[in-house]
């Protein structure tokens, strides 16, 4: 797979990159269980790993292959668009999370990447480091102007408004996308009208569908929307969000 090089990024932020010695040693040992095929104890490690540092595109990556190699599909898929969250301009995790949706079985047909994705490639950590620093700037050029008339810097000011305002909306969208997502881990799964297995059966979903999260408040059950519209309850125990 050859990585999708994005052209003209103003900045690159390597917030990731920053691991404990114990981190990297864990990783090191997942990797070496990844490649002699033992999937099962890569997995335990890489799941460890994730629980400790959960801004890490790179484990969320190396989860994804490692459930796709289990043939745990819905897994494989949740872990992908974890990844693409970090890494929206890694072209492998794009591209093994459009392999992945073209595995599943449901006839919800491929999803293709969403508006937001496509033209503004940048992780919510990213955003939010660059949205703290229009801040700074503005509310600093702000303060200056209070004292003294200077052309330039209300040029400067007005920018970084410009820019704060068109990166602060898509970025509170993908957040909101973010939180709210989950994906379907069993075969053929029932989705009720309501709480319940004596509820109405409204339709079934396959492993790997994607949907987003309504309501997640009960023991249970959470209540999920499909791309589609179609609303419904599932058992928590057939989803992963």
């Amino acid at each position: 797979m050859k990585a999708i090089v994005f052209v003209g990024v103003l900045f690159h932020l390597f917030i990731n990159s920053f691991a404990s010695g114990d981190e990297i040693q864990n990783v090191s040992k997942a990797n070496i269980f990844y490649e002699q095929g033992k999937y099962d104890k890569a997995m335990a490690i890489y799941q460890m790993v994730a629980e400790k540092s959960s801004y890490s595109g790179k484990i969320y990556f190396n989860l994804g292959n490692t459930y796709y190699r289990l043939g745990d599909l819905g897994k494989a898929i949740y872990y992908y668009r974890k990844a693409f969250e970090l890494r929206p301009r890694d072209g492998d995790v794009e591209y093994n999370l459009m392999h992945a949706r073209k595995k599943r079985p449901d006839n919800l047909g491929e999803r293709d990447l969403s508006i937001i994705d496509k033209f503004f490639p940048f992780s919510n950590n990213e955003v939010l480091i660059l949205v703290t620093c229009l801040s700074f700037l503005f509310w600093t050029s702000v303060i200056i102007l209070l004292f003294k008339e200077l052309n330039w810097l209300k040029n400067i000011r007005n920018v970084s408004l410009l820019v704060l305002l068109l990166f602060s909306i898509p970025c509170s969208l993908r957040i909101m996308q973010g939180k709210n997502f989950g994906v379907i881990t069993k075969n053929t799964v029932k989705i009720y009208s309501s709480i319940g297995r004596d509820s109405v059966v409204l339709f079934t979903l396959e492993e790997g569908a994607e949907f987003t999260l309504l309501d997640k408040t009960k023991s249970d059950w959470a209540q999920i929307r499909l791309a589609d519209g179609k609303k419904g309850w599932v058992s928590k125990n057939d989803i992963i969000f």
